[in-house]
């Protein structure tokens, strides 16, 4: 099976599913260009953001009609400020012209890619949390014990989105010390160990429903 992946962002998306997704299909390798496709690979492809995006998804949907040696398309999406329902059907809209054409699968990040890193729980286990600020956003909101995907906002002038970023940042301080993450450096979130927490984490509880949206299009 081959996969043509649009991602919403730029580079923590990009960087981040090319690591995740031969977790979840080893068989799978990443591509480079739309002309290297065999078997059981997958390009990714950056949709640059709202609106753009909008284009870039019409734009792979044509490419994947137009080669039958790739599978399936797959756009990934955070839903922000949007239901996860609203921005599924958002996506939907735009593909639902190619459907007799391509297969597809729809990943809505709910509500955002910082949103499904929060579960691992090992990032607050420790008893003794230096950062004030860290102590404050746990007591405030726990996401070791409550679904990370209902985190709230943290006050009126941060959002879900942002907070969740910022708890993200501290937490990952506080855990690895030395490590500082960034949109433009997501590595530590694509690391095996790192990801197999979030996974074990969806299996074993209810918690992160749109994560299922990755695994099963992804999973042997």
């Amino acid at each position: 099976m081959n996969y043509y992946v649009v991602v919403e962002g730029a580079r923590s998306e990009r960087d981040v599913y090319s690591m995740w997704i031969p977790f979840l299909n080893p068989r799978l390798s990443r591509i480079d260009d739309i002309a290297q496709f065999t078997v059981d690979n997958f390009l990714i492809v950056s949709g640059n953001g709202f609106p753009f995006y909008h284009k870039v998804i019409q734009n792979a949907a044509e490419d994947v009609a137009a080669n039958p040696q790739i599978g399936t398309l797959v756009v990934a999406v955070d839903s922000e400020d949007m239901t996860y329902q609203d921005k599924y059907k958002e996506i939907e809209t735009i593909l639902t012209p190619y459907s007799a054409q391509i297969n597809y699968s729809i990943v809505v990040q709910h509500f955002c890619l910082e949103t499904w890193a929060l579960g691992n729980r090992l990032l607050l286990v420790s008893r003794n949390i230096q950062d004030e600020t860290l102590r404050k956003y746990k007591d405030f909101f726990d996401v070791s014990r409550n679904d990370p995907e209902m985190l709230p906002a943290y006050t009126q002038e941060m959002g879900r989105v942002e907070f969740a970023y910022r708890y993200l940042r501290r937490a990952i301080r506080n855990k690895y010390r030395t490590i500082v993450y960034s949109k433009s450096d997501p590595n530590i979130i694509s690391e095996s160990e790192y990801f197999h927490q979030i996974l074990s984490r969806h299996r074993k509880t209810s918690h992160l429903p749109s994560f299922r949206n990755l695994v099963e299009t992804f999973s042997p």
